[in-house]
């Protein structure tokens, strides 16, 4: 069940405003990052050259890169377009960023039945108050 429209909206526009804050706390990753989330992640999905990844509220593509420099096809999303903005301004023009919203059934399923081998959710934690679908 999608959020309702007046709280989804409320968070886009929290995170559109907060966005430069986000990416100047990020850049390419805090203590947090490096030491906690990257292994894991990095150990989980083993990314390689072909691999095709969807990387679910992107943020500023931190996560992104780093699966794009393993050599992922990596496409990536986040409902806000400042988050998106941000994220194309640090990234090679290798990686397909787009601006959708996780608790739209449709547009989740335009990107496509089994096109990814993996996702990468991480950053999707506290995003959401209710699970889309």
């Amino acid at each position: 069940m999608a959020l309702p429209e007046n709280e989804n909206i409320q968070s886009q526009q929290a995170w559109d405003a907060n966005a430069k804050f986000w990416d100047q706390r990020m850049a390419e990753g805090n203590a947090f990052f490096k030491i906690l989330l990257w292994p894991a992640i990095e150990k989980l999905l083993l990314p390689v050259a072909g691999q095709r990844l969807l990387d679910v509220a992107c943020g500023n593509g931190l996560t992104s890169r780093r699966m794009a420099q393993a050599g992922a096809t990596v496409t990536a999303f986040d409902f806000s377009a400042a988050m998106i903005e941000l994220a194309k301004k640090r990234s090679a023009s290798d990686i397909d960023y787009r601006i959708i919203d996780a608790t739209s059934r449709a547009a989740l399923l335009d990107l496509g039945m089994e096109a990814f081998d993996s996702e990468i959710p991480a950053a999707l934690v506290g995003r959401l108050r209710r699970k889309a679908v």
